[in-house]
């Protein structure tokens, strides 16, 4: 049963950090819903633009996966980060997609 609660009685106790899973490779994630809705690190990989825009290519050695970035996004349209690495969510849209969590996600 659920019951309403004002905000101001809200209390956070504690922080908590979710570890990324580490994937060896794109072609790991290639047509496979396993990883729908986690959060991953790929490293090694290259951007097809150099801004966040609606979609971006991510390529790794083994293949590329589309890294979808929504419009409202507070980072659309930065500039994507100098990095080889990116960590973020994993959802399905017509094929497997990632999704960043801030501009931060590109190392």
């Amino acid at each position: 049963r659920l019951f309403q609660i004002g905000i101001e009685k809200l209390v956070i106790q504690r922080a908590f950090f979710i570890s990324p899973n580490l994937v060896s490779s794109i072609a790991n994630m290639a047509g496979s819903q396993s990883w729908e809705s986690t959060l991953v690190k790929i490293n090694n990989v290259t951007f097809s633009t150099t801004t966040f825009g609606t979609t971006t290519n991510v390529t790794d050695a083994t293949g590329s996966i589309l890294l979808y970035t929504r419009s409202a996004a507070s980072f659309s349209g930065a500039a994507i980060p100098t990095g080889t690495s990116i960590t973020a969510i994993v959802s399905d849209f017509n094929g497997v997609q990632l999704s960043a969590r801030s501009a931060n996600d590109v190392q």
